[in-house]
């Protein structure tokens, strides 16, 4: 694969914001962005568009795509590196190219860190919330019974549940097991041998 020049290949994205500002209204646009990918392949490979035909020119245009997606990717990847809750400073060396890639920035959705060490009555939903949805006074298949009964609530609930009349639970069916393929029905199924 050839040499790329990715600072000219930013700064050429960079004039287009419909290839990266997801606020633009052009940016929806599949037409505008692909014209102008197609500006932006002529102006890197200027020879090859210059010889090339239709579909020379549409792998230019796939080429210029995919290196400037791994570009776009790479700064994303560094961004969240950073953003990481709970580490040091990153040993790592930064990305070659980050300080030209910073007009990405207020596009990017790098989503808030959360730390994991936050105590669960601080969240927004604590547990109390979670088992009162769940729990089996609240599911539709429970009766719900008046509050001046919490006797009578108590008792149908520790109480074994029997069927209803004209209802009677199916036996259960076992599943068969199948024929061993080894053993005296192996050598019935083979015959005797012959000599």
């Amino acid at each position: 694969m050839p040499r790329w020049n990715v600072e000219k290949l930013i700064s050429l994205v960079q004039e287009r914001p419909e290839l990266w500002d997801s606020r633009s209204s052009r940016y929806q646009d599949r037409v505008w962005k692909e014209v102008a990918w197609a500006q932006v392949a002529r102006r890197m490979r200027r020879a090859k568009w210059e010889k090339g035909d239709s579909l020379s020119r549409a792998e230019l245009v796939k080429q210029t795509k995919t290196r400037w997606n791994s570009c776009r990717d790479q700064f994303r990847q560094e961004m969240n590196e950073r953003g990481q809750s709970g580490q040091g400073g990153s040993k790592k060396r930064p990305y070659l190219y980050s300080a030209q890639l910073q007009f990405l920035r207020p596009v990017m959705d790098l989503r808030p860190t959360v730390d994991s060490l936050d105590d669960p009555e601080d969240s927004d939903v604590g547990v109390s919330d979670t088992a009162a949805a769940f729990s089996p006074a609240h599911s539709p298949a429970t009766p719900v019974a008046k509050k001046s009964q919490p006797a009578q609530l108590e008792a149908e609930m520790t109480s074994p549940r029997r069927p209803e009349q004209g209802t009677q639970a199916l036996p259960r069916r076992r599943r068969q097991a199948q024929p061993s393929s080894s053993g005296p029905q192996t050598l019935e199924m083979i015959g005797p041998e012959e000599e």
